[in-house]
Parts: C-alpha cells; sequence; structure tokens
C-alpha cells in the first residue's frame, strides 16, 4: 500500500494558499529514502528531488513588480494540432499580463498558416504570423528531423523560439506554450530589468547534463524552470549565446546533434532552461523567484470550453495557470 505519493504532494502543494512546513521534511525524507531502497538507488539526486519540490512550492505568490513596467510581446510556437487551445491562450495572456501586450507572433508551419489567421482574427487586433521555415535554414531543419526524428516538432519548437527571441528589439518577449492558460493577474518585466521567473517543480536530469556541457550550470540544480511561460528579455538571451560560445542557432543545432544523450526520448530544453539556468549565472541580480501554480488538465473540447467561459472549474480556480497537454 502506497502511503506517500511525490506526485500527489506536488499537486496539492502547487495550489495558492497552501505552502509546505518545516514540518513535511519528516516526511519527504524518509520516502525518498524508501523509494531509494526499493528501487535500489541511492543516488543523492532522490534527495534533492524531494528538497526541490517543497523549496519551489514555498515561494511568493504574488506575481508584481513595483517599478514601471515596459510593454512586450507575446510570443507562441504552434503546430496546427494545437489551434484548438491557441486562441483561448493568447487571450488570457492579453487580459493578465501586466505589461501590456504590444504585439502579438505567432509562429506556425507553412501549412497552417491561413487557418491560423482565421482562428486569431477573431482577437480583434493584429497578429503577426511567421512561417517557421522561414526562421531556420532547410539544412538545419533537415539535420533535426535525421537527428531527433519522432521528436522533431518538440525541438524545432524550441530552436524555432529561441532564433526569435534572439533577434527580437522588444523589451520582453512573453514566450506561452499554446495550451497553457494564464488564469491571474502576472507581472513580467520592469523598467530596472527586473524580471519574474516561475520555479517549477519538474526535474528531468538528461536536461541538465546537456546544459551542464554547454553552460556549466549544475546537473542537479536547486531551481528548474519548466513553466510552460517565461519571459524573455532579448538582450540577456543574446549575451547567454555569445557568453557560452553558442553565437548563432545553427551551431546549437550542431552543438546538440553532438552532444545529446544517445538513445534519451527527451534530451533537451534550451528554451525555457537556457535561458533561466544562463540568467542565474550572469544576471542573478535581476531575478525575482515566484511560486509557479500551474495544473495540468486532459485536452478535451469540453473542458476548454466550460473552464474559459467561466473560470470558475475548481481544478483551477486555485492556480497561477492551467495546461491542457495532449498527452494526458
Amino acid at each position: 500500500m502506497r502511503l506517500f505519493s511525490l506526485a500527489s504532494y506536488r499537486v496539492k502543494y502547487s495550489e495558492l494558499g497552501r505552502r509546505p512546513r518545516i514540518f513535511d521534511l519528516l516526511i519527504l525524507l524518509p520516502a525518498a529514502l524508501l523509494n531509494s531502497m526499493r528501487n535500489r538507488d541511492f543516488s543523492y539526486s532522490r534527495y534533492s528531488d524531494s528538497l526541490r519540490i517543497w523549496r519551489a512550492c514555498r515561494y511568493p505568490e504574488i506575481n508584481t513588480l513595483v517599478a514601471n513596467k515596459p510593454n512586450i510581446e507575446l510570443l507562441c510556437v504552434a503546430a496546427p494540432k494545437d489551434f484548438e487551445t491557441l486562441f483561448c491562450s493568447i487571450e488570457s495572456a492579453i487580459k493578465f499580463s501586466g505589461n501590456v501586450i504590444e504585439k502579438v507572433t505567432v509562429i506556425t508551419t507553412s501549412s497552417g498558416l491561413n487557418e491560423c489567421l482565421e482562428i486569431l482574427g477573431k482577437l480583434g487586433r493584429k497578429v503577426n504570423v511567421v512561417d517557421e521555415d522561414s526562421l531556420l535554414s532547410i539544412v538545419d531543419r533537415e539535420k533535426i528531423l535525421k537527428k531527433f526524428e519522432g521528436r522533431y516538432g518538440w525541438v524545432l519548437q524550441q530552436l524555432l523560439a529561441v532564433q526569435y527571441i534572439s533577434t527580437s528589439e522588444s523589451s520582453g518577449v512573453l514566450l506561452l506554450n499554446s495550451d497553457t492558460i494564464l488564469l491571474r493577474p502576472m507581472d513580467f518585466l520592469d523598467e530596472n530589468n527586473n524580471q519574474i521567473l516561475m520555479v517549477s517543480t519538474e526535474f528531468h536530469p538528461p536536461y541538465y547534463k546537456l546544459l551542464n556541457k554547454l553552460i556549466g550550470s549544475s546537473v542537479n540544480p536547486k531551481w528548474t524552470f519548466i513553466t510552460h511561460h517565461m519571459l524573455f528579455q532579448p538582450w540577456i538571451l543574446r549575451e547567454i549565446i555569445q557568453v557560452f560560445n553558442v553565437n548563432n542557432v545553427s551551431n546549437l543545432v550542431n552543438w546538440l546533434i553532438m552532444h545529446v544523450e544517445p538513445g534519451e526520448e527527451s534530451p533537451l530544453c534550451v528554451e525555457f532552461e537556457l535561458y533561466a539556468q544562463g540568467m542565474l549565472q550572469l544576471y542573478p541580480a535581476f531575478v525575482k523567484l515566484r511560486k509557479f501554480s500551474n495544473v495540468s488538465l486532459p485536452r478535451t473540447s469540453m473542458a476548454i470550453e466550460e473552464d474559459q467561459k467561466k473560470h470558475t472549474n475548481l481544478k483551477v480556480s486555485k492556480f497561477n495557470s492551467c495546461s491542457y497537454h495532449d498527452y494526458i
């Protein structure tokens, strides 16, 4: 009989208004020891993972910045399969961003351009829809396809975001996964370059082993940032790319192909984690850490329609955001 589940603990304390106590460590650490005994794996990562989740859920929930807030750009990278949630995702960001969103950009496939424009026409404002083929060369795309095969779209989405943001002239670009809906007001960036980074409870070791090789960040970091939305300051992303000798996205593609773990299905996170871990190394004083508070839900038309009409569904009312993942 399972008496304790780290997964259920994570969900419980991701809710707003819930904060893990110091006393919880008396449950978490013995549970980690029992799991280690059961799996005959006594690596330190099992303990640090428990501490990481506990710590992530204790960060402040108030997502406001004091200084004046510059206007920002909103970016979504969406394949046609994501169009079901795309409109609600963009609409929620426009509504709840404390930084005025002055430009909305969507990157999609050439085959999805017209459908995307038609869907977003209902927003009542201009949307910049970009053909993904115009951002990365066919040579780079063929390399990605050959190396990552079935994960091609997932890897391509990350690299498209890095390419677009690194050349943006905006003060900030809010990268938002097209399956993620913001539910509460949030500030992202102030005039002094201070920005909020949400702290996630997820930890996937291959991401950090790869980033350790690329930028020297820890293979077992204190904070992780798989948060489905993040404010990028383009000038900081450019600094990261230059300081760590990436230089451009084509070089990054070649480097990834050489260094990803062979046989690993999900080997990399080179948008959210590259930026966040790189920023913590170069500009930690600009970072304000906050509780992520996101809930994952299955993607069904009925659930999306009802949740977005009312925003009163008990499953989402206690969170900052929700993500309708198609794999649930």
